[in-house]
């Protein structure tokens, strides 16, 4: 969902649907992967008819553009296998398929940094609190460098957010994540924008 606006303003020309439910990797389902939501089995069977009805759908539909995109779910080593056969039966059908690899979250919910008046906390604690969590930003970036290489079609994000291993959480005092791992208006626009050299949508 925090792709929309990004995608949206890159590429007006398209039509742009998302397929989307909660906490439910596009991956759970197949291949004998199998989120557990938390949310009780229910859900979890949930998660998995809506992921095989999107599957059925788009190999109905006429050939077009597909991105899956997901939070970091499962373990690289547990889901590649399985998103490289569902990018693989994507392709087969017609369709552009490729994967955006999950933007690297702070960790923390940066938006607390801009929403508190200055007068009410001192600089150094706007200081100290306006920073991604470094351990998580480490693991999050090793991550995603476990499974680029595992992926024939895979698209880092990390060219636009952490152009020289520092990672972007704002931009002229914006924030650029809405919570501690969702993409804001402003940085899903901006990011995308800056990766359009390297996604493969054509105009």
């Amino acid at each position: 969902m925090h792709l929309i606006a990004g995608l949206s303003e890159a590429y007006p020309e398209y039509n742009v649907y998302i397929v989307y439910l909660s906490g439910c990797p596009p991956q759970s389902g197949f291949g004998g992967f199998v989120r557990d939501l938390g949310k009780g089995q229910e859900a979890n069977q949930a998660c998995i008819e809506r992921n095989k009805k999107a599957l059925t759908w788009l190999l109905s539909y006429r050939p077009s553009v597909v991105v899956l995109s997901n939070a970091k779910r499962g373990k690289p080593v547990e889901i590649a296998g399985v998103t490289e056969a569902i990018i693989a039966e994507l392709r087969a059908g017609g369709h552009n398929a490729f994967v955006l690899g999950d933007f690297i979250r702070p960790a923390r919910s940066l938006i607390n940094c801009v929403s508190v008046p200055d007068w009410l906390i001192s600089e150094e604690q706007i200081r100290s609190r306006c920073v991604g969590d470094p351990e998580a930003i480490r693991q999050e970036l090793e991550y995603n460098a476990d499974l680029s290489p595992r992926l024939s079609f895979y698209v880092a994000p990390e060219p636009a957010q952490c152009p020289d291993g520092k990672c972007q959480y704002f931009d002229r005092g914006t924030v650029l994540f809405r919570d501690d791992h969702h993409l804001s208006t402003t940085g899903s626009t901006l990011f995308i924008e800056r990766l359009k050299d390297k996604l493969p949508i054509p105009p």
